[in-house]
């Protein structure tokens, strides 16, 4: 960006322009809103990194109507198809700065096919790092599955082998 600028040169500039870095703020939060799941925390800590202020991220965050617990359950979505345990998607969401409250939200409100996760994840050790059936149960235990659905994922395995 510098590009042979002075210090001088560059703080003169940015001083002096007519852009307004709120108005700019809040476009750019609208924008990654659009295709990004944030939680609230998630989003400030994206434009912090961007370098707003904190009085240009405010005027953003006071003139945008999110519903964060809707933005949790997109996550979710988002997140379904990549072999998540019910454990898993909590740890994602707390990662992603989600509250307690908008976990649980969405956790309640998106319907999640643990069996069909699970057996994403059987082919994720067995076929990708060419686990066996022992240690890949016990890889599933471990990653939170249920019992139930590791079975159930299994048996899902074996008549598709089966049947080839």
């Amino acid at each position: 960006l510098r590009e042979g600028f002075s210090d001088e040169t560059m703080i003169y500039a940015i001083t002096n322009t007519e852009e307004d870095w709120k108005e700019e703020c809040l476009d750019y939060t609208k924008s990654i809103l659009k295709k990004d799941q944030l939680s609230e925390s998630g989003l400030i800590r994206q434009l912090t990194e961007k370098l707003y202020t904190q009085e240009e991220i405010q005027y953003a965050m006071d003139n945008i109507e999110v519903d964060w617990r809707d933005e949790a359950v997109e996550f979710v979505e988002f997140c379904t198809g990549g072999g998540h345990s019910d454990i898993s998607f909590k740890f994602q969401l707390f990662m992603a700065g989600f509250t307690k409250e908008e976990i649980e939200y969405a956790m309640n409100n998106v319907e999640i096919d643990y069996i069909e996760e699970c057996y994403i994840k059987i082919s994720y050790y067995m076929d990708i790092n060419d686990c066996d059936e022992e240690s890949t149960r016990a890889e599933l235990e471990s990653d939170g599955f249920l019992f139930e659905h590791i079975n159930q994922a299994f048996n899902r395995r074996f008549a598709e082998e089966r049947n080839r």
